[in-house]
């Protein structure tokens, strides 16, 4: 039986470490139990396994408080003057 994670970070982290050695090919899906839901992701190809990790590279984010994304700023005249 897989292991079960119980927080984003924890799986983000698993997920990391199976691309960097190659697990990847092998493990297909993992399974998330948090705050009274469970889920099964998996993945079929090496892209679906990126946009999976992608998403949940940014519920990591959301779960330690990180925004994901910083919006940009400009000066109205690009700054000049």
């Amino acid at each position: 039986m897989a292991a079960v994670f119980t927080t984003w970070t924890a799986l983000k982290g698993q997920m990391l470490e199976d691309l960097a050695s190659g697990n990847w090919r092998k493990v297909s899906s993992y399974s998330l139990s948090t705050a009274g839901s469970s889920r099964s992701i998996t993945y079929r190809s090496f892209s679906e396994f990126r946009e999976i990790l992608a998403w949940v590279t940014d519920q990591a984010a959301v779960e330690s408080g990180v925004p994901a994304y910083h919006g940009r700023t400009y000066a109205a005249d690009g700054g000049r003057g």
